[in-house]
């Protein structure tokens, strides 16, 4: 299992864009990854649910990742993140 913490920097958060992005990104794995905002846990890879945690600028969020390309995923996620959060 591989963990990712990072802190929303742009103004506007986790909007509608840049979750598709993401859950784009986080699809392309076989890996189950899921995010993380305070007790609240969601899959990833489905735009719906990253979309409902109103992740805003600020906002600290980890991403949990298992399976047999973790590595690959963390470093996709990673490159993600700080490009576009």
């Amino acid at each position: 299992m591989k963990t990712l913490e990072y802190k929303i920097r742009i103004s506007v958060g986790i909007h509608a864009r840049n979750a598709l992005l993401l859950s784009n990104i986080a699809s392309q794995f076989s890996s189950t990854i899921c995010i993380k905002k305070g007790e609240r846990v969601e899959n990833s890879k489905k735009l719906m649910s990253v979309m409902t945690m109103r992740i805003t600028c600020g906002d600290v969020v980890s991403f949990v990742i298992e399976g047999e390309d973790e590595s690959e995923a963390l470093a996709a996620l990673q490159e993600f993140c700080e490009g576009n959060l």
